[in-house]
């Protein structure tokens, strides 16, 4: 009965401290190695071929509107049966480019998402944000960004978080 504050405050906390030890350790570690800590710039250009190959897709077949698009990284572009294991959706849209992160997800989410007037929205990102050096707040914030972004648009639109892991 004394616990349950106590409980509440930890599964509340749980994020930032987890936030704050990563940065804590990552820091000293790059500061000892005399390394400098740089931002990554993100270009769509990168992406261009693959965009480019979304778009001649779709000019071949386009998708129905209210189905549902799955967008991330290469775990979605190599997802080899996700068209037959959710056939019964009037339209899966397979939008995942490797290597991509959540804040190519943010700026590309017209081309890779809206465009589609998706009823449900399954994302796997985040991933490659962390294994170049995003901190969890910010891979969190890039995705209640992307989330925004979708309900300002579609509001009734459902999205589906698929849970990331750290990789080397």
């Amino acid at each position: 009965m004394y616990l349950r504050p106590f409980v509440k405050f930890i599964a509340h906390a749980r994020a930032p401290l987890l936030a704050g030890l990563l940065i804590g350790l990552a820091l000293p570690a790059a500061w000892a190695q005399g390394e400098e800590i740089k931002p990554v710039v993100t270009s769509n250009a990168r992406w261009q071929s693959s965009l480019d190959a979304f778009a001649a897709a779709d000019r071949l077949s386009a998708p129905a509107q209210g189905g549902v698009v799955f967008v991330g990284s290469s775990s979605i572009r190599l997802w080899r049966d996700l068209e037959d294991s959710f056939e019964k959706h009037p339209a899966v849209v397979k939008r995942g480019f490797g290597g991509s992160q959540l804040r190519d997800c943010v700026e590309l989410v017209d081309q890779l998402v809206l465009s589609y007037k998706p009823k449900l929205v399954v994302v796997y990102a985040g991933e490659n944000d962390l294994a170049e050096g995003a901190t969890p707040q910010q891979v969190l914030d890039r995705f209640e960004t992307f989330v925004q972004k979708i309900k300002a648009s579609l509001p009734e639109s459902r999205i589906a978080f698929v849970s990331i892991k750290p990789s080397p």
